[in-house]
């Protein structure tokens, strides 16, 4: 589980740089998620074959909703 904020950056093919920031999703840790997303604009949200979609999915796709963040699904 993240604690903290990560961060690492990634140079694409073309030339474009992409930031990644790792931010918690637990409930205790809300400051430190909220410190992280205020900048970003897509969401890559992973989500583990052997748990599948728990409460707190719900409740991160929720947050994704209320900070107007786009998100595309993939299979």
């Amino acid at each position: 589980m993240t604690i903290d904020l990560g961060f690492a950056w990634l140079t694409l093919l073309g030339g474009r740089e992409v930031s990644l920031i790792d931010v918690p999703g637990h409930e205790r840790f809300i400051k430190n998620m909220l410190a992280g997303v205020g900048g970003i604009n897509a969401v890559l949200l992973v989500i583990a074959a052997d748990e599948a979609v728990m409460p707190q999915t719900r409740e991160h796709l929720t947050t994704i909703d209320l900070l107007a963040i786009h998100m595309r699904l993939w299979c």
